[in-house]
């Protein structure tokens, strides 16, 4: 029975382990936000961050949580059919906060 106790403990110790190794080595998620408009006005869009879709609110602002660090792709699809992108960069632990994004062409 000491043997068994013995090989669980090591084991649970070694899964724990793992655990706080993984934990502190994972960075930390990131997001994003900004509000569309034109012509100085809220808009009605849909934002895409890579394959992510949000849909703006009512004043025309979105957010996205728990974006991976890293380079990504941001796609305005406004009602209208018009689109622009950009590229973001998503910081670990921290919110990108894009302002206000104006549509071009509008």
């Amino acid at each position: 029975m000491l043997v068994v106790c013995g090989a669980l403990l090591a084991l649970n110790l070694g899964a724990l382990a793992f655990q706080v190794a993984w934990a502190v080595t994972a960075p930390a998620p990131g997001g994003v936000d900004g509000c569309v408009t034109a012509d100085n006005q809220p808009v009605s869009a849909m934002v895409w961050v890579d394959d992510l879709s949000r849909h703006t609110f009512a004043n025309g602002c979105f957010f996205f949580a728990t974006l991976s660090p890293g380079d990504h792709a941001l796609r305005i699809v406004l009602d209208n059919g018009s689109e622009w992108a950009q590229p973001i960069t998503i910081k670990s632990g921290h919110a990108v906060g894009l302002g206000t994004l104006r549509s071009p062409g509008r």
